[in-house]
């Protein structure tokens, strides 16, 4: 059982450094007397945070506005320059790095691709080729770097920054990625899941700016998923919570890597439809790639060819299947489809939208929000950097301190 902890001084203080940076992010541009009147602290109290959040750079004033009576107010908004964050997306084929603001805006960009299946060292190699390449970047300007974000293939244990074994991924086996890092570049590192750095960037930066909650779902090279409940990542006791890709929707299907069967991502994944379309004759596809047979199917299915249509349709319903299961087990306000198999096929995000508001309870049919993502392929490396901007904002003057200068 977890203990029960006070709070001391200290620990009051920095809580309300968190609530008076996180309600001016959340304002954009909010006077001392609005935020006072926005968190309950007395008009001193504020003035005096205020005053130390200006002097760590993280919050400036923005002039001031003349008002009829009383002073003219000052505003304050952030200062999304104080700080730089690396963020990383390990894909199987490659690996993506931004170096970003406190906004999320890049300000440079490394990739190095390598072959499906390579080695550790390979992979290895490839992520400290474009994580160099972005933290030299870092030293051209003056504003510290307050660590490492990544998004990589999972399961991964998140408080040891450990990945296990991602299905079709030998070149990261149960690797202590954060240590490595945390050794090599003597800056924090963060990790969790592609999918899930993926909702955190919608969040963030993307579909998902104006609600608190939703889940992100991944359809590409594989399934994954990400749950975010009041503007955090849900992550669950084992940190498998979302695992969409995992849900059964075929009872007699094949057996997945996880040990379950007729899992999503056995039947609506990139190879799994490539199988599937392989199999039945649908596709005449010797010698071409899995993501080269979608895309004929695709094509297939818009000539109206029926053997296409009909494994099409049953990719749609799975998808939908698991939609509808995930809707009905986190309530969220809005799902966000995302990755590959979307960008190939972008008309399916409305087709599911119809065809799950006509499984869904009636009563939430006109409150539901079935959207595209909207950032992209490089979703992951946007929201890795939000691992580090969360604790920058919960934790303001430790993150700091813990931050690379030169």
């Amino acid at each position: 059982m977890a203990k029960l902890k006070g709070h001391n001084a200290a620990d009051i203080k920095n809580r309300n450094l968190s609530v008076i940076i996180r309600t001016i992010k959340k304002a954009e541009m909010i006077s001392r007397t609005e935020l006072a009147d926005e968190t309950g602290l007395s008009n001193p109290a504020v003035g005096n945070l205020v005053a130390e959040l200006v002097q760590l750079g993280l919050v400036r004033e923005m002039g001031s506005v003349n008002q009829p009576v009383g002073r003219s107010r000052v505003l304050l908004t952030l200062n999304d320059e104080s700080v730089q964050v690396i963020g990383i997306e390990i894909a199987r084929n490659g690996v993506y790095g931004v170096l970003a603001d406190m906004k999320g805006t890049p300000i440079a960009t490394s990739e190095k691709s390598f072959a499906p299946g390579s080695t550790s060292d390979i992979v290895l190699g490839a992520l400290y080729e474009v994580i160099g390449e972005t933290f030299t970047s870092t030293k051209q300007r003056k504003a510290p770097l307050i660590g490492i974000g990544i998004g990589t293939p999972g399961p991964v244990n998140v408080e040891k920054g450990k990945v296990f074994e991602p299905p079709n991924f030998p070149g990261l086996q149960n690797v202590s990625l954060k240590h490595i890092i945390e050794e090599r570049y003597h800056a924090p590192c963060y990790l969790n899941d592609d999918a899930r750095t993926s909702a955190l960037g919608e969040a963030w930066f993307g579909a998902g700016q104006d609600v608190s909650s939703l889940v992100f779902i991944s359809l590409g090279e594989g399934i994954g998923s990400g749950v975010i409940f009041d503007h955090h990542l849900y992550e669950g006791t084992h940190d498998i919570a979302g695992q969409i890709g995992h849900f059964t929707v075929e009872p007699k299907g094949r057996r997945c890597d996880c040990g379950n069967i007729g899992c999503l991502e056995t039947l609506a994944s990139i190879p799994a439809i490539a199988w599937r379309a392989r199999t039945s004759g649908v596709v005449d596809a010797c010698d071409v790639s899995d993501g080269t047979v979608v895309l004929r199917l695709v094509d297939a299915y818009h000539s109206g060819e029926p053997g296409a249509r009909k494994l099409f349709d049953e990719t749609l319903d799975y998808i939908v299947t698991a939609v509808v299961s995930a809707i009905n087990s986190y309530d969220p306000e809005m799902v966000v489809l995302g990755g590959r198999l979307v960008r190939t096929y972008p008309e399916m995000v409305d087709i599911v939208r119809r065809r799950v508001v006509a499984r869904c309870y009636y009563h939430i049919a006109n409150d539901l929000r079935i959207v595209a993502s909207q950032l992209g392929p490089k979703t992951s490396a946007l929201g890795a950097i939000v691992l580090l901007l969360q604790r920058l904002l919960y934790e303001p003057v430790a993150t700091l301190e813990a931050a690379v200068r030169w």
